[in-house]
């Protein structure tokens, strides 16, 4: 567990950031499971936090939590360094998944144009490399930036992995520019899946 607890709010990013620069030192295999949020759409989730509601999954009675870690665990057995980024209110079944995590990825399921405006969507190129994330923007938007031949989107699911490359530079970012500083003062509050997605697969621009 790992307290953010500033008195500001802080967004995704910092959070996440915040918790692999805290423990990514002490082992360099990290599942970070986002458990922030005011439950404003689950309101009786708000006390325990929607992370430990409860679901039935193959007759057993389990919290998100819980589901969504063992799915992660699966996944983690796939790389030797980096960080696992997973979102506490969204799951993935990862059991029938076959991946090369070889590299940073990040993982979407395609859906229509009306379900892209409510969450994040990836811009993919030829090559399948993101080159841009849209955070609940409007249709026609989708349709001309990001939408496929069948006009679908490929919406983001929360759940991303970050390279050891990759996390060493944000590590780097962190510690050059003060950005726990700049987050616990206020000035500064960084979504993850738009401030930190796009880094996937790009080479880093520590200005921008």
């Amino acid at each position: 567990i790992c307290d953010d607890d500033f008195g500001q709010r802080i967004g995704s990013g910092g959070a996440i950031l915040n918790a692999i620069g805290r423990f990514y030192g002490e082992c360099q295999k990290l599942i970070v499971i986002n458990c922030g949020g005011f439950s404003k759409r689950t309101v009786s989730c708000a006390v325990k936090g929607k992370a430990f509601a409860q679901i039935v999954n193959k007759k057993r009675v389990e919290t998100l939590f819980q589901y969504i870690l063992e799915n992660s665990l699966l996944l983690a057995s796939g790389f030797e360094k980096g960080a696992l980024v997973a979102c506490s209110d969204i799951l993935v079944d990862t059991s029938s998944l076959e991946v090369d995590l070889s590299q940073s990825a990040g993982f979407g399921i395609c859906c229509d144009l009306e379900t892209g405006t409510q969450h994040g969507v990836m811009v993919k190129n030829e090559e399948e490399k993101l080159v841009r994330f849209l955070h609940k923007t409007d249709a026609e938007t989708l349709k001309k930036s990001a939408a496929d031949k069948n006009g679908q989107v490929t919406v983001d699911t929360g759940l991303v992995y970050l390279d050891d490359g990759l996390v060493n530079a944000l590590i780097d970012i962190i510690k050059t520019h003060r950005v726990p500083d700049l987050v616990k003062s206020g000035s500064v509050e960084m979504n993850f899946y738009s401030d930190v997605m796009p880094l996937l697969g790009q080479v880093i621009d520590e200005e921008k």
